[in-house]
């Protein structure tokens, strides 16, 4: 019962939904607003296979395995932070 609410939110939550408001603010055509929504439904694809096969993926990557894969997320989650913050500085920069 527990793991759909504490799942949910780290899927989908206020990262992945400001990650999608920063990238359509800087698409300027259809074809990147089109290319926006197939990376979404790649990565929904990708997802689902990933969790679908997560008993399969643990006893192939064991506890080190996947000790180096929350390492690399985590990387990618602090670059993308980084970006944010790079993004705002410099906003808050040429508006000033």
């Amino acid at each position: 019962i527990s793991v759909i609410p504490i799942g949910i939110p780290i899927l989908f939550g206020p990262g992945v939904i400001s990650t999608l408001m920063i990238f359509k603010a800087k698409s300027t055509d259809y074809i990147e607003i089109a290319l926006l929504l197939s990376a979404v439904v790649i990565s929904t694809f990708i997802v689902y296979i990933t969790l679908k096969n997560a008993i399969f993926l643990t006893k192939v990557l064991g506890v080190t395995g996947l000790k180096i894969m929350t390492r690399i997320m985590g990387l990618v989650v602090g670059a993308i932070a980084a970006q944010f913050i790079i993004y705002g500085s410099k906003a808050l920069w040429l508006s000033a």
